[in-house]
């Protein structure tokens, strides 16, 4: 009876630690199932999302389709399916955002192929579609890599220089899941900067960044219309030299009492009174100085800002380093 007791009492035991066991395995598969932890190991942050797109996403109550067309032995396809991979990460513990993204080999899934070439209008592979709601997005392969051809030797050697995957894809989900764009209104009559300007003083390089973001540009010309558009969703006054009348700085001010949204772009070189707006700045708290902020750089120049304070416009740019060029004080 002792042997037998001593025996029932073992594999009770064993019984007990084998469903112990089981149960702590449960349990920190659930555990992983919730919280998951992850790192990039990779030397280069090709497929770590930004906090713009974690954001945008977090933001997004849609279901959007991607259907990537992709030749498997493509130099991109690995980096594209490890993005889209951290997008799909990303999106799984949003509730609101249903992602779904399909991959189809162009020269082995020839049905499925002939299916979404005439449902997408497609006539080359190597591109991915966004779709939301009956409105689609196109990306094409040669605008994801940005390459650099240098001479070494007697051979031309190919140099990635860009990697704008994220950018892109972030762009066309944000273009395909919004109903409207927002109108962004450039003041103009008064010598502001050339929208459509290549040189340093133009701001092509701003309203390409802007377009890319899905905003709409267009110029306002108040001493022909007196009023502000309705769809107007902000407007950019860009560094004028010229005095604004009376009339069209009273039609601003009434759009800004209105909750209307503008944005000033001073130069440092004009006189606070030059163009006319001093006064409304002063209305709203801000007056313009003529001085300007020095760094401690080479030529002075610049202003080099790596802490900022607590406010929703920084709150983003933790460990960014942000110049300056002879910023105005206000």
């Amino acid at each position: 009876w002792r042997h037998r007791g001593w025996r029932f009492a073992t594999g009770v035991n064993v019984l007990a630690s084998v469903l112990l066991a089981g149960l702590i395995v449960v349990m920190l598969n659930y555990l992983s199932y919730r919280h998951h932890v992850r790192w990039d190991l990779s030397r280069s942050d090709y497929y770590r999302l930004s906090g713009k797109t974690l954001g945008l996403l977090s933001s997004l109550d849609a279901e959007v389709n991607i259907v990537v067309f992709f030749q498997k032995n493509h130099e991109l396809y690995n980096d594209i399916r490890r993005v889209l991979r951290e997008y799909e990460y990303a999106a799984d513990p949003i509730r609101k955002l249903k992602l779904h993204i399909e991959f189809v080999d162009p020269d082995r899934d020839l049905t499925r192929v002939r299916e979404l070439k005439q449902k997408y209008d497609l006539k080359d592979t190597n591109l991915i579609v966004f779709e939301s709601a009956n409105r689609r997005k196109y990306v094409e392969f040669k605008s994801i890599m940005e390459y650099d051809y240098e001479l070494a030797g007697q051979q031309i050697v190919k140099k990635t220089v860009g990697f704008k995957a994220e950018q892109l894809f972030s762009s066309a989900i944000q273009s395909v899941t919004q109903s409207t764009w927002p109108i962004v209104y450039f003041l103009a009559g008064h010598g502001e900067r050339d929208l459509d300007e290549t040189k340093p003083s133009g701001y092509s390089d701003v309203a390409r960044m802007m377009r890319r973001d899905n905003m709409e540009i267009r110029p306002l010309f108040l001493a022909e219309r007196r009023v502000i558009p309705k769809d107007a969703s902000a407007i950019v006054v860009a560094g004028p030299d010229r005095k604004l009348s009376a009339a069209e700085v009273d039609v601003l001010s009434k759009y800004l009492e209105r909750s209307g949204r503008m944005l000033f772009l001073m130069d440092p070189s004009d006189p606070p009174a030059a163009t006319g707006l001093d006064k409304l700045l002063k209305t709203w708290g801000v007056r313009l100085s003529p001085e300007v902020a020095m760094g401690a750089t080479l030529t002075g120049r610049e202003l080099i800002v790596s802490e900022y304070g607590d406010h929703p416009i920084t709150r983003n740019l933790k460990k960014i380093v942000t110049m300056f060029y002879m910023p105005r004080v206000i």
